[in-house]
């Protein structure tokens, strides 16, 4: 299955129901109401979601230092650009982000540096999302980085709540990235886990979860941002 490290790549594009799509880009987003395919393993937690995006890309669009790169510049990420499936525009991913020493410690000014992801060292990023989470503390973990690979996992270092009622316990929003690259270029898994309580509407906003997904990989892959937005399937 497409394990909990990201680290396996058992689900096939026809394992993605509800799909978006561009010329590169295929998305598939379940809730604790659909059929889990099985190449993902079962949900524990209830409600949950998972969202499953799966591109490949040219051998010389990118490599694995360009996308660390990317990660590690977080004065960037405002740039980040999501198309909004509710409001029909384009909108800032993420608002602001700041590096931390700790998960409870002040924001930094300035920048990752791509030195700093390298297994065996966790870093703290703050972000001010236009997601369910909102403001939260991400641990980042490099799992895996050489010439040919880059695996990455962020968990919220803290609890997520809103009007005082806690719906995601720290490490219930838990994102996978992993760049691979093979013989056809490279290829991208990214997975997204949500445990979360009091949120009855993400069935019906999968489609939200999807175009973040995509905004997320555009800019590590360095992909336009505000190229055509993604397109339903029928």
């Amino acid at each position: 299955i497409l394990s909990a490290a990201g680290t396996a790549w058992a689900c096939s594009a026809t394992d993605l129901p509800r799909q978006f799509v561009d010329a590169e880009i295929k998305v598939g987003v379940w809730t604790d109401a659909d059929a889990i395919p099985a190449c993902l393993g079962g949900l524990a937690e209830t409600p949950s979601l998972v969202a499953v995006l799966d591109a490949h890309l040219p051998a010389a669009a990118l490599t694995a230092e360009d996308v660390a790169e990317r990660i590690a510049r977080v004065s960037r990420y405002p740039d980040i650009q999501y198309w909004s499936t509710t409001r029909q525009r384009w909108r800032q991913l993420i608002p602001t982000a700041h590096p931390r020493a700790a998960a409870d410690g002040p924001d930094l000014s300035g920048d990752l540096s791509a030195d700093d992801l390298v297994p065996g060292r966790t870093l703290y990023i703050h972000q001010q999302e236009n997601t369910p989470v909102g403001d939260t503390v991400y641990a980042l973990d490099t799992e895996r980085r050489d010439a040919a690979h880059l695996a990455l996992r962020a968990v919220n270092a803290a609890p997520a709540t809103r009007l005082g009622i806690t719906f995601l316990a720290a490490g219930d929003y838990r994102l996978h990235h992993r760049f691979q690259r093979r013989d056809d270029g490279w290829r991208y898994r990214g997975e997204l886990r949500m445990a979360a309580v009091g949120l009855p509407f993400l069935g019906e906003r999968a489609e939200s979860f999807m175009t973040r997904m995509v905004a997320a990989y555009r800019y590590m892959a360095g992909r336009p941002m505000t190229a055509p937005p993604p397109a339903a399937l029928p």
